[in-house]
């Protein structure tokens, strides 16, 4: 991969989503807008592919309801250009209309599975772990477990 001039001319289109910082150079200064965009996912890919080897794969996107249209434009790009390849996304339940055009289009194509939140008794047990008692007073769990919905990662 780095034996590659053309990858070479384009890695500083890298600098922003990795900790490199690379100026740019002849090339990469006349890119700009969507056309730069573009080659960034394209070599975003074209990395990913070299890194995977074709071996099966999955890859893990948590909180995409975070994602940006950039970002979602280059989990398409990986979707239809690697292979095999498992790719499983999480999001908050009721995020997806906040979704931008790229994200909805993705996932309207996606097998879904909806979890649900930890019931009262699991949150309970979970807060017992996690401070190392034997109870809680019943009002804390009842508001710890009404602020969260059941969401261990509240």
């Amino acid at each position: 991969l780095l034996c590659s001039a053309r990858v070479l001319e384009l890695a500083p289109l890298l600098s922003p989503v990795l900790p490199l910082s690379l100026p740019d150079n002849e090339v990469t200064k006349h890119l700009t807008g969507e056309t730069r965009l573009l080659e960034a996912i394209r070599l975003m890919v074209r990395v990913l592919r070299a890194k995977l080897a074709g071996g099966r794969t999955i890859l893990v996107f948590e909180d995409v309801h975070w994602m940006d249209s950039s970002s979602w434009k280059l989990l398409e790009a990986v979707r239809k250009e690697l292979s095999p390849l498992l790719l499983l996304v999480s999001m908050r339940p009721g995020a997806e209309p906040k979704l931008p055009p790229e994200g909805t289009a993705l996932l309207a194509a996606a097998r879904r599975s909806e979890l649900s939140g930890l019931r009262a008794h699991e949150v309970e047990e979970l807060l017992q772990r996690t401070l190392g008692v034997d109870s809680l007073p019943t009002a804390v769990a009842r508001e710890i477990m009404d602020r969260s919905a059941g969401n261990p990662l509240f």
